[in-house]
């Protein structure tokens, strides 16, 4: 119910979102998806318990900084993920 308290307040300012819920194990949430790359950038996490989620988009950052991974947008509303702007034919890339 506070959500949707909270979600047309926003409207009533002018702010029009949408809302994604996710709901995952932790035994799920902890390994990679390729969701997790636009939420390490985008995501708002309203309610993280314990900060388990945060954590675990610290460390998926933090594995992409490792590999040197960017976004790249193609306009204002298109990107694509470049993991490894140095690969090279036969590089295995993990993101755990």
């Amino acid at each position: 119910m506070i959500l949707l308290i909270l979600y047309f307040s926003l409207i009533d300012q002018g702010y029009y979102i949408t809302l994604s819920p996710i709901t995952k194990s932790k035994d799920e949430a902890i390994h990679f998806t390729p969701l997790y790359l636009d939420m390490i950038e985008d995501a708002v996490i309203i309610y993280d318990k314990d900060n388990f989620m945060e954590k675990v988009l610290n460390r998926i950052s933090e594995e992409l900084r490792k590999l040197g991974a960017k976004r790249v947008w193609l306009s204002d509303r298109a990107w694509y993920w470049d993991l490894k702007p140095n690969y090279k034919f036969g590089d295995v890339i993990e993101i755990e």
